[in-house]
């Protein structure tokens, strides 16, 4: 167990993982044609006792409970598939490398990949869990990739490749369920995006808000959004504030497998007698581009006194717009979200029940009796009630961008000056850094830098001293994972080893990381980073 640091809240994880995989080997005459093959099976198996996902006795409204021989849904079997958050992988492999002639080779390959978490009623039947026997219909992954070799001279190599992969969500992108901050006296989660997520209109098409103004009529109810009102995300977790637009929230599709196709053209070879270059440029096209968490339930702010700023600071907050599935209201039956207007005497006035009137007006929330000189005009009238199951949530979650495009190309050299003494560098360039997020109309990071390059010059020697020294340098770039977001500043690093090889078997080696002390921080989230040490001797049997 541990402490989310943010919240304070415990976290306890006993997750399990196990794969399995097997691999063959086979050779061929016809082209000289090697194949590899092979399969593989993966069963993850959260146990995070509510703190991390919604499972085990410790969640709110779990949707899976632990492994305790009970039949915790009451639905007379025990520990079945719909009480575990368990996911089941299966892959099928094969690679073939064929040689066209002397200086063309050809490489084909593909995956197939069926996982739990990605159904489909027409997909492929197959086992959803090979404990319970249970089968379902797959949405199956298939990954082809082909390429082309051409070896002018043995140690010169071009190649051409085009490939297909798959980025299945992971559990937590699917199942995640655990406090990520506060806004105002509002708790904020992060969720998962299994089933999708919806947001609620009136009969005009508008979007309706939760109600937090004290003491309205519609006080913790849905209402229309008043006029003049403005959709807003705030800044928390280090993320900036954004005005976004109503029109945009409609409905969040359940995350998708990213789908990724990637071309490429890569060289390898030496340049002279004492150098070995590479290079490679790619190009990758996404759809379904998964984002990182997103703030789907906007605040809605009064502008009647001006817009949030810092001359600003206590604009009312009115309301916030809530998925549909954690919205806090329960709808009384009629469909009907918030209150309406009905006549006195009309033909729906009998549907208010019989003295609901007479009861003190803390008792009927969310109606309201309209009287003018002593005659009844009608009443705002709803059935919905408080969800103390399933309350409010302000939500953090994974969407799915769409098409997205990426391309960068990724270079290195490495020399002999001496028998003895080598150099090496590498340089890696994006062309693109920031992706844009259709509903929060804003760029999010990628969560790299345009550029990085390090090198480092070695001395190696069989017997006695030998060492090395380098260099790495990152430019400032901007970082969002999860609940962390910020900047990550530029570092330049200057790392060594000096070793000193006894005989055959010993091998004493001193690493300093950070030789030059540049505090820096590496991930938004984690530990600035300074000068580190360390002395290790190695010993081989």
């Amino acid at each position: 167990s541990t402490r989310n640091m943010r919240t304070g809240g415990i976290v306890k994880d006993h997750s399990k993982f196990l794969h399995l995989q097997f691999q063959h080997n086979l050779d061929f005459s016809f082209l000289d044609t090697k194949l590899i093959w092979g399969g593989d099976y993966q069963r993850t198996m959260p146990k995070t006792f509510g703190t991390i996902l919604p499972d085990g006795s410790g969640g709110n409204n779990p949707i899976s409970f632990d492994e305790d021989g009970k039949d915790n849904d009451g639905d007379g079997e025990i520990d079945e598939w719909d009480e575990l958050i368990i996911t089941n992988e299966y892959g099928l492999y094969g690679q073939s490398q064929s040689k066209l002639s002397d200086h063309f080779e050809l490489i084909l390959s593909g995956r197939l990949d069926l996982h739990s978490g990605q159904l489909d009623e027409n997909g492929i039947g197959f086992i959803l869990d090979p404990l319970s026997g249970e089968t379902a219909n797959f949405s199956p992954q298939f990954s082809p990739k082909v390429g082309l070799l051409w070896k002018p001279k043995d140690n010169q190599t071009f190649r051409l490749t085009a490939a297909r992969a798959f980025n299945t969500p992971s559990s937590q992108g699917l199942y995640l369920d655990i406090l990520a901050a506060q806004y105002s006296i509002f708790p904020v989660k992060a969720r998962g995006n299994l089933d999708g997520y919806s947001y609620t209109r009136n009969a005009n098409g508008d979007l309706m808000m939760y109600d937090v103004r004290d003491g309205s009529r519609s006080e913790f109810r849905w209402v229309d959004m008043p006029e003049g009102s403005v959709l807003y995300i705030p800044a928390v977790l280090g993320r900036p504030e954004q005005w976004v637009n109503s029109e945009d929230y409609t409905k969040l599709e359940p995350v998708q497998s990213e789908e990724v196709w990637t071309y490429e053209f890569g060289y390898a070879g030496f340049i002279g007698k004492k150098t070995r270059g590479t290079f490679d440029l790619y190009y990758s096209t996404y759809s379904d581009f998964v984002s990182d968490l997103t703030w789907i339930t906007p605040v809605v702010l009064d502008t009647s006194r001006g817009y949030y700023s810092v001359k600003t600071p206590d604009v009312d907050i009115l309301g916030f717009i809530p998925t549909t599935q954690h919205s806090g209201i329960k709808d009384g039956g009629d469909g009907i979200p918030g209150a309406y207007y009905i006549e006195y005497g009309s033909a729906n006035w009998g549907l208010i029940p019989t003295g609901w009137w007479s009861k003190p007006r803390e008792a009927r929330p969310g109606t309201e009796l309209i009287i003018s000189d002593g005659d009844t005009l009608g009443a705002w009238w709803s059935d919905d009630s408080v969800d103390f199951d399933n309350p409010v949530n302000l939500m953090l979650s994974n969407i799915n961008y769409g098409a997205v495009s990426l391309w960068g190309l990724d270079a290195s050299l490495y020399t002999f000056i001496t028998p003895q003494i080598t150099a090496d560098i590498n340089f890696s360039f994006l062309g693109k850094t920031r992706f844009w997020n259709f509903l929060t109309r804003d760029y999010d990071p990628i969560n790299a830098p345009k550029f990085k390059v390090n090198a480092k010059v070695a001395y190696n020697a069989d017997h006695g001293f030998h060492g090395n020294i380098g260099f790495r340098y990152i430019p400032e770039f901007d970082w969002a994972a999860g609940v962390h977001y910020g900047t990550i500043d530029k570092y330049l690093v200057l790392d060594t080893m000096i070793g000193y090889r006894f005989g055959e078997r010993y091998n004493l080696l001193l690493n300093i990381n950070n030789l030059n002390g540049d505090v820096h921080r590496e991930i938004i989230g984690g530990p600035k980073l300074g000068r580190h040490i360390t002395l290790k001797l190695n010993a081989r049997f």
